[in-house]
């Protein structure tokens, strides 16, 4: 670990922004070799995740992922995307483990817990 998750990611978000819709495989290559060299490849996924997270603060956008038991229906998703602003990106997701509900997570840092198991959790901690 030679670098910084954070200090990879913005580099690679510096670039890409300078760089023209061409350069998109060599930009691939060339990060590929960095990882390789420093030999951080296993951290690769998470630089990635915080170089998305980056380029979406840039352009005012947000990762808002909606976590629910079952998959929800289409009225149900049309109440929650009232919720997200136009340039957010809205990541569906289905975890039986939460029982009933749903959780709202917004860039990994905040938070809504809806779900029956939440509460369960909160009533009686976590079993």
């Amino acid at each position: 670990m030679k670098y910084l998750i954070q200090d990879y990611a913005k580099a690679l978000a510096a670039v890409v922004v300078e760089a023209r819709s061409s350069d998109g495989a060599m930009i691939q290559r060339n990060f590929r070799s960095l990882l390789q060299k420093n030999s951080d490849e296993a951290r690769g996924g998470k630089i990635l995740e915080a170089t998305a997270r980056l380029l979406r603060a840039k352009q005012g956008g947000r990762e808002v992922i909606l976590e629910s038991a079952r998959k929800l229906s289409a009225s149900h998703r049309q109440e929650l995307e009232k919720f997200l602003r136009p340039d957010d990106q809205a990541v569906e997701r289905v975890n039986p483990s939460l029982v009933a509900g749903v959780r709202i997570t917004v860039d990994g840092e905040y938070e809504f817990d809806g779900s029956l198991r939440g509460k369960m959790d909160k009533i009686f901690g976590n079993i």
